[in-house]
């Protein structure tokens, strides 16, 4: 899947929970209001050279963390851009940005790590997220309509009337989910995870369900 960027003339960066820089052996704590520097940075053409890094969309943001925060580049401050993500030697920080209701349709975040996200209302149509954490996620609302969630860890995340028609979720992990009046018209549940979900009001017609689980009388129950 080719996932088009579509550059605001912003710059965001992903990080965790806790507001932390995922990947760096030191871990900065990003703060809203404050400037940081980096003081090894690195004019060069590799990708991962030292500097503080960023990107130009808040779905390539959420490939690296759940919490995405926009920053700014000081004027005359060094910077180099990437193909896939930029850099530069200092940055500061504007604001947290706020998911709910992102536009993220056809955003490409196999693998991503968006446990305990606040995507609530967030338009996820037709999304990649194969094998993606979202883990206690809040996606209530949003609209997962055709979205590629294979492999995917939903344990506990709240989807209370989210579309999901046509999702692919085959063998991902929806223990403990809350699905209450959710639309699953048609998704295909092969091989899904279903122990302690709350189904309770969803829409299955057309599902696909794993082995062992029927729709009757307008809920999943085992055989």
């Amino acid at each position: 899947m080719n996932y088009s960027i579509h550059y605001t003339g912003k710059f965001y960066k992903g990080l965790t929970l806790d507001m932390k820089s995922p990947s760096h052996s030191t871990k900065i704590t990003y703060e809203v209001g404050k400037t940081y520097t980096s003081s090894d940075f690195e004019v060069s053409d590799q990708t991962c050279a030292p500097g503080i890094h960023f990107v130009t969309s808040i779905a390539l943001a959420l490939k690296w963390g759940p919490v995405v925060i926009e920053v700014e580049v000081p004027e005359g401050s060094e910077i180099v851009l990437g193909p896939d993500k930029s850099r530069a030697k200092e940055v500061k920080v504007l604001r947290v940005v706020d998911l709910h209701g992102a536009d993220l349709h056809d955003a490409y975040l196999r693998g991503a790590n968006l446990g305990g996200a606040n995507l609530s209302g967030a338009n996820l149509i037709g999304a990649y997220l194969r094998g993606a954490n979202l883990h206690d996620a809040y996606l209530r609302g949003a609209n997962l309509g055709g979205a590629n969630l294979i492999g995917a860890n939903l344990r506990g995340a709240n989807l209370v009337g989210a579309n999901l028609s046509g999702a692919d979720l085959h063998g991902a992990d929806l223990g403990g989910a809350y699905l209450i009046g959710a639309y699953l018209i048609g998704a295909n549940l092969i091989g899904a995870n279903l122990v302690g979900a709350n189904l309770g009001g969803a829409d299955l017609h057309d599902a696909y369900l794993p082995d062992g689980w029927e729709y009757k009388d307008g809920k999943v129950v085992r055989k």
